[in-house]
């Protein structure tokens, strides 16, 4: 099959507003899919073979590097702008991967507004950035896509995301900077010093303060020098550079 499947706009918008009627499927899984009968859903043609997704990701926060590069082989095919399309992403957390979804991000919460914003959070993206970040299952085809994009200049994906993953905020701080993963050349310039930082035995590098330290070192220098246009082995001498400075700065 080379086709992915869209919800309708309108099919969309009426699911979210009755998050609070369908709490049940969503934490359980018993009932009716809130999908409506009978909704037409819309289809788009893409270059290679879509796989099924059904029963092969895996729910534990462990596995997210693993379910990344599963996600992104499985519709691999997709266009830039087609995986920016909530729809898509919408049908999918509905359809073969809620239950993925379901066990990855739903917990018990003591509220049934937290219970509800927590379905919205992840079964559905009202925004590009949760697109990026938030949405259960396009979260992890855009963290593939970043992975491949290093793989094509050498490196190592699998490690890229176990680096990228080994903490939340590494994640966010990272892919949010849109000169980073805009731009593949700057982010493997990146990879390389946290790969080696990463073989140290202490990786102090990746503790919360530190990292944080070497993001705001790199934004200073990316406001005087434009990060992208800097040569290869200019780019990541820089980027080694600032990462000693935050060390010293924060570890003394």
């Amino acid at each position: 099959m080379n086709e992915v499947r869209y919800l309708p706009q309108e099919e969309v918008d009426a699911l979210y507003e009755r998050v609070e009627d369908n709490l049940v499927w969503y934490y359980t899984g018993k009932g009716e899919n809130p999908i409506r009968p009978g909704v037409r859903i819309r289809k788009a043609r893409v270059p290679d073979p879509v796989r099924s997704l059904q029963s092969v990701l895996e729910p534990e926060s462990a596995s997210d590097a693993k379910n990344a590069r599963t996600v992104f082989t499985a519709i691999r095919g997709l266009t830039r702008h087609q995986a920016s399309d909530a729809r898509l992403w919408v049908h999918l957390c509905h359809d073969e991967c809620a239950g993925y979804v379901r066990k990855r991000w739903l917990r018990p919460e003591p509220s049934k507004a937290k219970r509800v914003q927590a379905v919205r959070n992840h079964f559905f993206a009202r925004t590009s950035r949760a697109v990026f970040r938030d949405n259960g299952v396009s979260r992890l085809w855009w963290l593939g896509r970043v992975a491949e994009d290093i793989a094509d200049l050498g490196a190592d994906p699998e490690l890229f995301l176990e680096i990228l993953l080994h903490r939340q905020d590494i994640r966010s701080t990272i892919l949010e900077r849109p000169s980073t993963t805009m731009n593949r050349r700057v982010l493997n310039r990146l990879y390389d010093v946290m790969r080696r930082h990463w073989n140290s035995q202490d990786r102090r590098l990746f503790r919360r303060d530190v990292f944080r330290a070497w993001m705001k070192g790199l934004n200073r220098e990316g406001g005087v020098l434009l990060l992208d246009a800097l040569p290869d082995a200019t780019l990541e001498d820089l980027a080694a550079d600032q990462a000693d400075i935050a060390l010293k700065t924060v570890c003394g």
